[in-house]
């Protein structure tokens, strides 16, 4: 029994030890003085206490003297401490404020503001800057009346003008308050804008594309804003804002709310040659397309093509939306009160300022010959709109120039196609033609006259052109081509390629070209030779694949010999159709598919032996295009007795052209055969030069068999190059600066 007792004793006795330990450990980490007094008062304790008392007497004396301490508070025992650390005082007893082992009664919330204004700061509870701990204040920033609340700092963030904050430590927040102020958004595409104001300083600020410039409210906020063209663009006007409609480049603007302000610019169309009235048996027609949704007119400026000098400004009456108006070139004349008898010269240079998008064609009438010839050639290259094709002349026309539409299936299946036919002076559909079935890969001719009856409409003097769309439904993939046939001439003339409003984008060009119809050998008054330009670094052939047009039919693959870098090959239909079995019935056409190991261009060129014409029929899926200072297949003085080729000269920039030249080689292997020295032509003038005047001056004399040139500007300038051949037998003029562009197999990029 009593060595259980002593057990007890001893256990009882570590435990006073332990608790004696931890209270003048407590008493040591506030003063050395507390350490002190409690060890005294325990020493004490160990020899005068009463022996009942027993081992606890010591632990009580440790408590009292720390109690007595005036350094200390002695806390509730950890027995007594809830989870949460929170002092309790289950004995009733005042509790000492001194004891630092329990957290502050207060904390202090200091607030600061900062900004270029000012404002207050409410707090909620009032009062401050101390508050007792753990308290959650809520404040409010309350900027002045010509400031705004720019955000939170310390121990507040964001821009929500309220904030609560957690007293559990001495915290800081700051609050910024602005001087109130507008944004100004601006968008100049084709262009900048350039704005003065006070805020601005003498320096001006430039935008260019979409910005944004803030303005201070109360300030002086007047901003003087000036629209700025880039080369080869014309500023029409603004939208949005005080400077809404306003065609002066010149607008200031006033404000104190958000504001936006567009200054628009357009493209400046350049078109190539076109021939005036003083040449009596040409007559050019300008033609404009408008595809976008809203009527526009377009403004037609005439330069003196020697001189550059303006010789008028025509404005087009407004051309609705889908409409497709032309206009004679001698209407456009008489508008600018050129009398019929005063001088002018043979050609005008052209420049075309328009909003609307959409599409432009420059059409030449030979009442020689009664030939319509397609001359749409542009400082932004040429294009098409696969879907739709406009001008297409109406059955009254078909005694002189009948129209005949392509339906190209480029798609891997047949297909029906669904073709809308349109008034092309109102946009008014007035019937539709439906194709049943195209096969995969596959062509359908369909004469206009044919479109008439199966849409039951009754061509009338009055609609003299239409435009004809694929239509939504059912989905095809494929393209459309406008050919007319000058009856008279016997001459084709492809009316598909046009140049755009809105500047021709970059081609993307596939590494297998489709190109639309090729005339077989069946035909036997045409004869189509394809013409293809290496502008690669090194030789490479070209791949034809042959099929029948009517049904999709594979009849043959061709390779051509290798084409040497820099130059330009032409090949017969009639050596191309060796690759097609000698059993095989040869269709009036065919499909075509090209592949070829060089980048470049490939024309289709279509020879009448009826009437000894060349004409360009270089439409394709995709990739039409004309180099602009590159010349392919111009020939040389051995064809001037039938083909005499002219290279038109564009200068677009704002300076003169006077030092660069053409270089000129030999389109067989690419050789150089010497330079042509680039006469000095004005800014917006050209000039046009025939060819032996550029063999003349570059002393070239070309051998037996050397029948095409490549021409290209060896130094860069601003404009473009055209090639035009004078039919001499017939008198048609025909552009032959578009082709399709090629793709070496296997490269990525165009």
């Amino acid at each position: 029994m009593w060595g259980m007792a002593g057990a007890a004793a001893k256990a009882a006795a570590r435990g006073v030890e332990s608790s004696t330990r931890a209270i003048a450990a407590r008493a040591q980490a506030v003063s050395p003085a507390a350490w002190c007094f409690v060890l005294a008062v325990v020493c004490a304790a160990g020899v005068g206490l009463r022996a009942e008392s027993g081992p606890f007497g010591l632990a009580r004396a440790a408590e009292f003297a720390l109690a007595q301490s005036s350094d200390l508070h002695l806390a509730d025992s950890p027995a007594d401490t809830p989870s949460d650390g929170t002092p309790t005082n289950p004995g009733g007893g005042a509790t000492n404020p001194s004891d630092t082992n329990s957290a502050p009664a207060t904390y202090t919330l200091t607030l600061l503001s900062d900004g270029t204004s000012t404002g207050t700061i409410a707090s909620n509870p009032a009062g401050g800057p101390a508050y007792p701990a753990k308290s959650l204040v809520t404040l409010t920033a309350n900027p002045a009346a010509a400031a705004e609340f720019g955000g939170w700092a310390g121990a507040c963030t964001g821009t929500s003008p309220t904030c609560t904050v957690l007293l559990d430590a001495n915290k800081t927040v700051t609050a910024t308050f602005n001087l109130k102020t507008t944004k100004l958004r601006l968008s100049a595409v084709g262009g900048s804008i350039s704005g003065v104001g006070a805020q601005v300083g003498s320096q001006p600020r430039s935008c260019t594309g979409d910005c944004v410039w803030t303005y201070t409210i109360g300030a002086a906020n007047r901003v003087n804003l000036t629209a700025i063209a880039a080369t080869g663009y014309v500023f029409k006007g603004w939208t949005g804002g005080a400077c809404l409609s306003a065609t002066n480049p010149s607008c200031s603007l006033t404000f104190d709310t958000d504001t936006t302000a567009t200054a628009v610019f357009v493209p400046i169309l350049r078109v190539g040659a076109v021939f005036s009235s003083a040449q009596p048996s040409a007559r050019s027609f300008l033609r404009f397309y408008n595809t976008g949704t809203a009527g526009a007119d377009a403004a037609v400026t005439l330069y003196n093509p020697s001189t550059g000098a303006t010789i008028g400004k025509w404005t087009t009456p407004i051309v609705p939306p889908g409409a497709a108006p032309q206009y004679f070139i001698g209407d456009i004349e008489s508008a600018l009160g050129m009398a019929p008898t005063a001088p002018r010269p043979d050609y005008y240079a052209l420049a075309i300022e328009t909003t609307m998008t959409g599409y432009f064609q420059h059409v030449l009438w030979r009442s020689s010959d009664g030939t319509l010839t397609n001359l749409s050639t542009c400082g932004t290259g040429v294009t098409i709109d696969g879907t739709k094709v406009a001008n297409v002349h109406a059955s009254i026309f078909d005694s002189a120039y009948p129209s005949s539409v392509v339906v190209n299936n480029t798609g891997l299946k047949s297909s029906g196609v669904l073709l809308g036919i349109y008034n092309a002076s109102t946009n008014v559909r007035i019937g539709t033609y439906t194709i049943l079935d195209i096969p995969a890969g596959g062509r359908m001719i369909t004469t206009v006259k044919q479109m008439e009856a199966a849409a039951d409409i009754t061509a009338v003097s009055t609609v003299p052109h239409y435009i004809v769309k694929i239509e939504p439904l059912p989905a095809f993939t494929g393209f459309l081509q406008h050919l007319v046939s000058n009856v008279r001439a016997g001459v084709v003339t492809d009316m598909t390629t046009a140049c755009s409003f809105t500047g021709n984008p970059a081609a993307t060009i596939a590494s297998t070209l489709t190109p639309s119809l090729i005339f077989s050998t069946a035909q036997s008054g045409s004869r189509s030779f394809l013409r293809f330009y290496n502008s690669s670094a090194a030789a490479g052939t070209a791949t034809v694949s042959l099929y029948d047009s009517s049904t999709g039919k594979s009849l043959g693959q061709w390779t051509s010999p290798s084409v040497p870098a820099g130059s330009e090959q032409q090949f017969y239909i009639g050596d191309i159709e060796s690759a097609i079995p000698a059993d095989v019935n040869k269709p009036d056409y065919y499909s075509t598919s090209i592949e070829a190991k060089f980048s470049g261009s490939v024309q289709h060129v279509l020879w009448r032996s009826s009437n000894a014409t060349l004409t360009n029929l270089s439409t394709c899926a995709v990739a039409v295009t004309a180099e602009p200072l590159t010349l392919a297949g111009v020939h040389s003085s051995l064809l001037n007795g039938a083909y005499p080729s002219q290279v038109v000269i564009n200068n677009t920039g704002v300076t003169s052209v006077n030092g660069p030249s053409l270089g000129v080689y030999d389109a067989r292997d690419g050789t150089k055969l010497g330079s042509y020295p680039i006469p000095n032509i004005q800014p917006n003038s050209s000039t046009v030069v025939p060819v032996t005047v550029i063999e003349a001056q570059a002393k070239i004399t070309p051998a037996d068999g050397m029948y095409h040139y490549v021409i290209k500007a060896e130094t860069p300038f601003t404009g473009f190059l055209q090639h035009l051949v004078n039919n001499t037998t017939a008198g048609v003029v025909t552009d032959m600066t578009t082709g399709c562009g090629l793709r070496a197999t296997g490269v990525v990029t165009p």
